[in-house]
């Protein structure tokens, strides 16, 4: 098993429809996900083009959630990252307990892309803690995911600074599947024990089956994993791409699916790159993403209305409602989400009694 080539795979679990809402609450700005760079532009459908192993070149701001981890004391980058929403980067916990990585040696780079030059938009931010999941299994790297928590949130998204989406399980059915192409970026070995690049890389790969994933190798192959390459051609994530996003374009926004993990070599015949399963661990970043919000407040609603919102309530939790037996909605909506900002979304559900369908609310009667 090579170190330091890792590649994250998601896995395919099912989560509760209101785990979804809350991945979407929280799911930074309306623009996740979506490349607005002059340089990059025109450039996504371009799926054929090398790899980080035998890969090409990125175009800047390519992927603006891209980050790099810094290691103060060494004096040197040692793995990537996605940024997921203003406070929160994600990464591999591999990264972490191998670096002994910690908040007061590690500083978070955004929007560096020339490893030689400092960039007008090039920006580091120091942590205030780093979550490893507590099922990592650092013989086998499952489990393989880390989140960190920035000291100061990023005050401002831009062409080269946004976060990636967070697919959901709809997504994930539809287009996690062998032979689909995802793309993996960074700074990685550009082979084997080779150079690394001054300018970030990026390669394009596919999805590998999980039976021959597991047939490849003798190590360990959780459900917690994926695998992606060729096996024959020489295209793979390599040493220093660990820790970085594997990320597939659908209608023109890039999902977050797996996290660059392990491997044997760098693009080796008949071996491949393996990843964390980001739907694996929804439940998990949920958790993470919405401590220290402001809770909403209990909500009363009228007696004709049934569902539960009279406690307190984490931003992202979901609150369903309808009308008790006798009575017919009038208006309103049946869901209602809380908010970062700690209020409700919207409107009041309103219903009404009726007689074999009739409605007797005068007010409905005007309408």
């Amino acid at each position: 098993m090579y170190l330091l080539l890792p590649l994250i795979f998601l896995s395919l679990t099912v989560t509760s429809s209101s785990t979804q809402d809350l991945l979407w609450t929280l799911g930074v700005d309306t623009e996740c996900g979506i490349v607005r760079s002059p340089e990059a532009i025109g450039l996504l459908e371009q799926e054929d083009n090398s790899r980080v192993v035998a890969g090409v070149v990125a175009a800047r701001g390519s992927a603006p959630w891209m980050v790099r981890l810094y290691h103060i004391p060494l004096g040197r980058y040692f793995c990537g990252g996605s940024i997921v929403n203003s406070k929160w980067i994600i990464t591999a916990a591999h990264c972490i307990t191998v670096f002994k990585a910690t908040k007061h040696n590690t500083r978070i780079y955004v929007a560096d892309y020339d490893s030689e030059l400092k960039e007008s938009e090039e920006r580091f931010y120091n942590i205030e803690k780093i979550v490893t999941h507590a099922d990592f299994n650092d013989a086998t790297y499952d489990a393989d995911i880390a989140m960190i928590k920035l000291d100061t949130p990023i005050s401002n998204f831009t062409h080269y600074v946004r976060p990636i989406c967070l697919p959901t399980n709809n997504l994930t059915e539809r287009i996690m599947k062998p032979r689909k192409h995802g793309r993996v970026s960074g700074w990685g070995d550009l082979r084997e024990n080779g150079p690394r690049p001054r300018f970030m890389n990026e390669v394009y790969i596919p999805i590998v089956g999980q039976r021959n994933c597991i047939s490849s190798t003798t190590d360990t192959v959780t459900d917690n994993m994926f695998c992606a390459g060729y096996k024959q051609k020489l295209k793979d994530a390599c040493q220093g791409d660990s820790g970085g996003p594997f990320s597939i374009l659908h209608d023109g926004r890039w999902y977050l699916f797996g996290i660059v993990s392990w491997g044997e070599g760098c693009g080796r015949p008949g071996k491949y790159g393996f990843y964390t399963r980001i739907p694996a661990f929804f439940d998990w970043i949920n958790n993470l993403l919405i401590e220290e919000e402001i809770p909403c407040p209990p909500l009363e609603t009228s007696d004709n209305v049934e569902g539960d919102c009279n406690r307190l309530k984490k931003p992202g939790q979901v609150c369903d409602f309808r009308c008790s037996e006798g009575h017919l909605r009038i208006s309103g909506d049946v869901r209602r989400v809380c908010q970062l900002d700690g209020t409700w979304s919207g409107s009041e559900l309103l219903c009404e009694f009726t007689e074999c369908g009739i409605v007797t609310s005068q007010e409905a009667l005007l309408e």
